[in-house]
């Protein structure tokens, strides 16, 4: 495993290459990161980015600060062939999503206070996993917030995971395959809910809401799916 700990941000004229083994870039000194376009204490530019050859990468940890992506492309991590993971696990630290759509391979995000996703996120191999609430207690603000008109596609399952999930408007949740909700649903705009999206029927293509509801308040809410699990209260 290869570990990048930095201070303040990563400055690549060559390339970071692990072979098989997992790269880890952590942020010293509560540092915020930024990941993609905009400039934070940390950054992690997309040229940067392609400079990278592993395995699996993870960006950020328990010490980081908050964490920002604006505009990274699926391409831009064309020499990572596994998982990226982005933590904000620090008490009280987020991850946000800003300025520019971003695309991944697959993507798994973690944080301690939230996550915000103000702009379209999507995957285009692999399962997109939001956690928004990583120590468990609630801290004022430990929810997957969307923002108006903001799609969230996944090409295999879409899992949301927080205190709740807040839709600031109009929302679409897509997935290729399931698509998982393990909390509250909460928007002041119509909702669009698609699983099975591409409809191969191959995979299950299933909406699951394990054990919690959904409130559009009198706005219009619409479930495409192979099938419907609603375990709600």
């Amino acid at each position: 495993e290869g570990v990048y700990d930095a201070n303040p941000g990563v400055n690549t004229m060559g390339g970071v290459k692990t072979g098989t083994g997992k790269l880890s870039i952590f942020g010293a000194d509560n540092l915020d990161m930024n990941i993609g376009n905009t400039t934070k204490d940390f950054n992690i530019s997309v040229d940067e980015l392609k400079s990278i050859q592993a395995t699996d990468v993870l960006i950020g940890d328990e010490q980081t600060g908050d964490i920002f992506v604006d505009g990274v492309d699926s391409s831009n991590f064309s020499g990572v062939t596994g998982n990226v993971d982005i933590v904000a696990s620090m008490n009280g630290k987020k991850v946000a999503f800003i300025n520019t759509a971003s695309d991944f391979t697959s993507l798994s995000v973690e944080a301690d206070r939230g996550i915000e996703v103000g702009v379209d996120l999507s995957t285009n191999v692999g399962d997109l996993t939001l956690q928004a609430n990583s120590d468990g207690p609630d801290d004022g603000k430990d929810y997957v917030e969307v923002s108006d008109g903001v799609t969230l596609f996944a090409k295999k399952d879409l899992s949301l995971d927080g205190t709740s999930i807040e839709a600031l408007g109009t929302a679409n949740f897509e997935a290729d395959e399931d698509v998982i909700f393990k909390d509250n649903l909460n928007s002041i705009g119509a909702v669009s809910i698609k699983a099975d999206k591409d409809e191969t029927g191959v995979e299950n293509g299933s909406f699951i809401l394990e054990e919690q509801n959904i409130n559009t308040n009198g706005s219009n809410l619409s479930i495409r799916a192979n099938d419907v699990t609603l375990n709600g209260d």
